[in-house]
């Protein structure tokens, strides 16, 4: 009646019902029995099987046995009906619960996500217990990724050096879920390339995790402000995985928000509080020219662009601004009134000649002295990609969040975070389609260009005895960073941060929201990233390619065909026909359908594994976080 009161369907209760017989379903299937036969028997392929019988047949069995129970109980009494009743009732109405039990597990069963996720973890080329438990555990990792991720940790461990920790698979991977009932565990030797719709679970299942988790210093971008508000607090005050002993964050390390539109400004624990500046470094005429190019790139003048001829001149100029400022120790201001006009950029040719008296660098002072004679036409062409760099700076609230000269000691040190571990949060502005100059995304550019750059340096540090690495693994959390923008340094980010210890998350819609020509990276760059990462692909990703891809991956099987045919001169049994064949192991259909809360998973040279992800409010550190919220909670 409750149902009809408020316009519920009846079969709508019934679902609710239906979820509850495959919540049981899925303890049965992680209890140890559960996982005994799910390994070393073919029942969970029988089962989910879309021409199976198994049900029915189970059902049949068991009234055979009723039946059989009831005709011995006949003849033990000797004929009598009622006896044979009476000692029959016991079996026949176990019999019947059993009956009933099989019928409504299979209406549960047959159109559940369960079922999906069985089938698709027993088909041939998706990887079988054997190999999640020889390639994708905390045994493989210790084993083939903590001597390549943490060299100088695990030898002053074997050393046993003063205070040395021993290394462990969460200081050298993140562990992404479960398989088969044991763990996967992704390392940060290579970096990890995540697939997911929107309300696909990204957000929960991968990213928060990966920042909580993060082993060292971590960056996360985003376009809200809801994992700030998720992350933060334990970020800056630690929390433990008590499954397994490790402590997440914590310590000295210290947490940042960059924000710089004000995205989340409504908020205390989001609010922007980084003192940075574009400027920083900027006094290395090689740090001015690779700021320049990436603003001028980002403004629609880089290589490929239909500008890109004049964005060589642009960037000329707008290096120039940037080094001026830099080393007159101005601000982020005066570069924003200088790109307002040829004009008014005279003061900063003048401003290099008074504070570089090396003659190298009067070529960039000249060469804003000559603008004013410049065709106007071809003035006007070359200045609009330096009027489009810094366009975002005539909100003066951006302005106002990084106006700081480069000596103002209030400026965070970004290799001091790195090693530190700290925790930086970058948040924008979506950006608006085919515009150029709708947020902040430069500056999100710029600021990842400065932390890349500090890793690299760190790395390449021998004096500090990195042996090429940077101990523990730093984190780039790059959550849809195509909708903030292009970050032009992705490619040699991808490349090279492996190989010294920096890792990049990156979380997008789909392939082609990066491959896209005009608003993201291009096919070239995109096949790059996608080829030198882990890949994840969660549900709801249907575009052709991708899924295409994932099932020569999992390829194909051997097929048998048996078919009966009858004709009178074949006798009276007639004849069998048998075909062999190869055939595709999975359809794009049941790609497309991948169960909600599971994930295709294939670390770089092993097989595809279905994995079954781990929210953040199921990881073993979750019981001190609501610890921590609860506290928050009373203390405010």
């Amino acid at each position: 009646m409750a149902s009809e009161r408020y316009g519920y369907d009846r079969e709508e209760m019934r679902a609710e019902g239906r979820a509850s017989v495959m919540a049981w379903w899925r303890r049965v299937e992680r209890s140890g029995p559960g996982m005994w036969l799910a390994r070393h028997t073919r029942l969970l392929a029988r089962l989910s099987d879309e021409e199976t019988h198994l049900a029915g047949r189970a059902g049949l069995l068991v009234a055979l046995v009723a039946l059989v129970i009831m005709m011995l109980a006949y003849v033990a009494c000797r004929g009598d009906v009622l006896a044979a009743g009476l000692v029959s009732f016991p079996a026949v109405a176990v019999a019947f619960a059993a009956a009933v039990g099989l019928a409504v597990f299979w209406d549960a069963y047959r159109d559940s996500g369960e079922r999906a996720a069985d089938w698709l973890s027993t088909r041939p080329g998706v990887a079988t217990w054997r190999q999640v438990a020889a390639d994708y555990g905390p045994r493989a990792v210790c084993r083939d990724v903590v001597p390549a991720v943490l060299p100088r940790m695990l030898a002053s461990w074997r050393d046993g050096s003063p205070g040395a920790v021993r290394p462990m698979p969460w200081h050298a991977a993140w562990l992404a879920g479960t398989s088969w009932g044991m763990e996967v565990w992704l390392g940060s030797e290579r970096h990890i390339y995540v697939l997911g719709p929107t309300r696909s679970g990204k957000t929960v299942s991968v990213v928060i995790p990966a920042v909580v988790e993060a082993p060292g210093f971590v960056l996360a971008t985003s376009t809200r402000g809801d994992i700030i508000k998720a992350t933060r607090r334990l970020r800056e005050q630690g929390v433990t995985d008590r499954e397994r002993g490790a402590v997440f964050g914590g310590g000295h390390a210290a947490t940042h928000v960059f924000d710089p539109e004000g995205v989340a400004d409504n908020d205390p624990l989001t609010r922007h509080n980084m003192d940075w500046t574009p400027l920083q470094g900027c006094d290395d005429p090689s740090t001015a020219m690779r700021r320049a190019q990436t603003m001028v790139a980002i403004g629609g003048m880089g290589a490929g662009s239909n500008n890109a001829e004049w964005g060589v001149s642009a960037a000329m100029y707008v290096q120039a601004l940037l080094y001026a400022a830099a080393v007159a120790d101005r601000t982020i201001n005066d570069c924003y009134e200088w790109s307002l006009s040829p004009e008014n950029a005279q003061e900063a040719a003048d401003l290099i000649r008074r504070y570089t008296p090396q003659r190298e660098m009067d070529q960039w002072a000249a060469t804003l002295n000559a603008l004013p004679h410049v065709d106007p036409r071809q003035k006007g062409s070359e200045w609009f990609g330096v009027k489009n760099a810094f366009a975002i700076l005539a909100d003066p609230n951006v302005r106002a969040r990084m106006n700081l000269s480069p000596s103002d000691p209030r400026l965070v040190d970004p290799k001091s975070m790195v090693l530190r571990g700290d925790t930086v949060y970058v948040l924008s502005q979506p950006k608006r389609d085919g515009g150029v100059s709708g947020n902040a995304g430069v500056f999100v550019s710029l600021l990842l260009d400065t932390f890349q750059e500090a890793c690299q340096d760190i790395a390449m540090d021998r004096s500090a005895g990195s042996r090429g690495k940077i101990e523990p693994p730093a984190r780039f959390v790059l959550d849809e960073l195509s909708n903030i923008e292009k970050w032009p340094a992705l490619r040699n980010a991808i490349t090279q941060g492996g190989g010294n210890g920096y890792q990049l998350v990156i979380v997008e819609q789909s392939r082609q929201q990066m491959a896209d020509d005009r608003d993201g990276y291009g096919q070239a760059v995109e096949r790059t990233v996608w080829e030198n990462c882990h890949r994840v692909m969660l549900k709801g990703v249907s575009d052709d390619e991708t899924l295409k891809w994932w099932i020569q991956q999992i390829g194909t099987h051997n097929l048998t065909r048996r078919e009966s045919s009858w004709n009178p001169g074949q006798g009276p049994l007639g004849g069998v026909s048998t075909r062999h064949e190869r055939e595709e192991s999975v359809t794009q259909r049941e790609l497309s359908l991948l169960p909600r809360g599971y994930a295709l998973v294939e670390p770089l040279g092993q097989a595809p594994a279905l994995v079954s992800l781990q929210m953040y409010t199921t990881r073993g550190w979750w019981p001190d976080a609501r610890r921590l919220a609860g506290h928050d909670g009373r203390t405010r």
